[in-house]
C-alpha cells in the first residue's frame, strides 16, 4: 500500500486544505510514513488511525522549541530549562504598557537622544553603591565583553579552581579565548594563593578575573584569595580586577537561607572594579547580565563596538526595570515569584499539598497518592548542595514513572515532574495552585489512557 497523499492526510485529520501550518505538518507525515515504506514495501500498511498517530507524531516535532506555558512541579525554583526565574506581575504588566512604541531612547523631556539603559543603570547604581552600571542581554555576553575590552591579546590571570564549566557545552575558558584573551592559569583545583597571581603577573596582564564557583562546591583541604587581597595587589600591578558572581542579588540573601552568598555590593566595597551577574537568577528578572563597576571601565565598555550586538532590547528592559524598582520596598521583595517561592514555610507548603491531594485523589486512582516531606532546590547553581525543606504529593502510577513523565511532558501544557524510587513527585514549593486542576486532569487522562482507575 503505497503513503497516504498530503490531501488524505488532511482529510483524515480533518483539516482545511488552506491551513499552512497543518499542511506542513501533513508534509512531514507524509514524508515519515513514505521512509517506512521504502524501508519495508511489501508490509508496509496503514490505517486512519495511523495517519492520525503520525500526523500527531509530526505535530509534537514541528512544535517543538514554540515557547509556551509550562508547569514546573520539580521542585527546583530557577530551572535552566524550564527558562530560569518566572516573572514578578509588575513586570508582566510592564512588559505589556512598553510592547508597542516606548521612549526607549529618547528623551520625553528634552526631545534629545539617550542611552536605552540610563534609568536601569540609575536604579541599580542607587541600589548597590556602584559609580557606573550597565546591562546586556546575558551575563556570557557581560563576560566576553569585558574579556573583549580589556584583555584582547593580554593575559587574563584565573584560578584553576575557577575555571568553570557553564550551561551546555560551554566554557569559560572558550569563552575567554574566543573573545580574544590570552587565558592564564595560576594555582591548584583545591587551593591558590596572593604569590601564584603575583608571579604570574608581567608586562603583558591585563586582568585578574575571579569566578564564583556557583555552580559547585570544594570542601576540605580548600584555599582562595579573598577580594580585598587581590583588589590591594590589582592596585599595586595597576591590573583591573574582575569578578564574575554569575548569580547576585539587590537583597541580602543570606536571609533567605543562601548561607554562602556572594553579595556584589560588598565585592563593590572590597575593592573590585569590575562585576557581572544574571538578572535571570536569583535577581528574579528576565534574561540578562548585569555589569557594575568604575565609571571609566562601565564607559570603555559601551563604546566597544560589540556593545550593541548584545544590548537589551524594551520589552526586556522594561521587565528588568519593574524586578528592580522592587527591590526598593522591602514589603513588596515577595512579590518576586522567586523569592516568593524560597519563603514559603511548611505550613504554608502543607496547605497547598492538602487541596491538591484532595482534588487529584477525587479522581479515585487505582494508583497511591500519598503526601511527603521533600526538598526543594534553588537551582541554576545558585546554592550547590543545599536542600530547601519541602512537602510534596507522590503519585504511583502502577508502571513505570518514567512513562507517566513522559506523558505529562508531552500535554498541551507541559508538565515537569520530578521521579524518584518510581514515585511522580508534585513538589508543592514550585507548583502553583492556579494549575492544579490542569494537573489533576492530565493525570486523570493518562489513567483513562492506561486503564488504570480514573472512574
Amino acid at each position: 500500500m503505497y503513503p497516504p497523499s498530503i490531501n488524505k492526510i488532511m482529510a483524515v485529520c480533518e483539516k482545511k486544505l488552506d491551513d499552512k501550518i497543518s499542511k506542513l505538518i501533513a508534509q512531514m507525515t507524509s514524508e515519515d510514513m513514505r521512509k517506512k515504506y521504502l524501508q519495508n514495501k511489501n508490509l508496509y500498511s496503514y490505517s486512519n488511525d495511523d495517519i492520525r498517530d503520525a500526523f500527531k507524531k509530526a505535530s509534537l516535532e514541528f512544535f517543538e522549541g514554540k515557547p509556551n506555558k509550562a508547569i514546573n512541579a520539580t521542585g527546583i525554583i530557577l530551572h535552566s530549562n524550564l527558562g530560569r526565574s518566572p516573572l514578578s506581575k509588575r513586570a508582566l504588566e510592564a512588559i505589556c504598557k512598553t510592547a508597542n512604541y516606548s521612549p526607549l531612547a529618547q528623551s520625553t523631556e528634552t526631545g534629545i537622544r539617550i542611552d536605552r539603559d540610563r534609568f536601569v543603570s540609575k536604579l541599580i547604581c542607587s541600589l548597590t553603591g556602584a559609580e557606573n552600571a550597565t546591562v546586556v542581554n546575558n551575563n556570557t555576553a557581560g563576560f566576553a565583553l569585558v574579556i573583549n575590552t580589556f584583555s584582547k591579546n593580554k593575559k587574563t590571570i584565573v584560578s584553576r579552581g575557577e575555571l568553570v564549566k557553564i550551561g551546555g557545552s560551554f566554557s569559560l575558558p572558550e569563552i575567554l579565548e574566543s573573545s580574544g584573551g590570552i587565558l592564564k592559569e595560576i594555582g591548584c583545583t583545591n587551593k591558590t594563593n596572593i604569590i601564584d597571581y603575583e608571579k604570574a603577573t608581567d608586562e603583558n596582564t591585563a586582568l585578574y578575573l575571579k569566578v564564583s564557583t556557583s555552580n559547585f562546591t570544594i570542601e576540605g583541604f580548600h584555599e582562595e584569595v579573598k577580594t580585598e587581597e587581590l583588589s590591594k595587589l590589582a592596585k599595586e600591578k595597576n591590573i583591573i580586577f574582575a569578578y564574575d558572581l554569575g548569580s547576585a542579588s539587590f537583597a541580602d540573601m543570606s536571609e533567605f537561607g543562601f548561607s554562602n552568598y556572594k553579595d556584589p555590593i560588598k565585592i563593590l566595597k572590597d575593592g573590585a572594579d569590575i562585576i557581572l551577574f544574571s538578572a535571570d537568577k536569583i535577581l528574579g528578572g528576565p534574561q540578562a547580565g548585569i555589569i557594575i563597576g568604575k565609571d571609566k571601565y562601565i564607559k570603555q565598555i559601551k563604546q566597544n563596538p560589540l556593545f550593541r550586538a548584545v544590548r537589551l532590547d524594551k520589552i526586556t528592559l522594561s521587565a528588568l526595570s519593574e524586578t528592580i524598582l522592587t527591590y526598593f520596598d522591602e514589603k513588596k521583595i515577595k512579590e518576586i515569584p522567586f523569592i516568593k517561592m524560597i519563603c514559603y514555610n511548611i505550613e504554608d507548603l502543607q496547605k497547598k499539598a492538602n487541596k491538591f491531594y484532595s482534588l487529584v485523589n477525587s479522581i479515585e486512582l487505582e494508583g497511591k497518592i500519598n503526601i511527603l516531606n521533600s526538598y526543594a532546590y534553588a537551582g541554576c547553581g545558585s546554592m550547590p548542595n543545599e536542600k530547601i525543606d519541602s512537602i510534596a504529593v507522590t503519585l504511583e502510577t502502577g508502571i513505570k514513572s518514567t512513562e507517566f513523565a513522559n506523558f505529562m511532558r508531552k500535554e498541551e501544557t507541559p508538565i515537569f515532574v520530578r521521579i524518584k524510587e518510581d514515585k511522580a513527585y508534585f513538589d508543592m514549593r514550585t507548583t502553583d495552585e492556579e494549575d492544579f486542576e490542569i494537573i489533576a486532569n492530565s493525570i486523570k487522562k493518562w489513567y483513562s489512557k492506561n486503564d488504570k482507575g480514573a472512574k
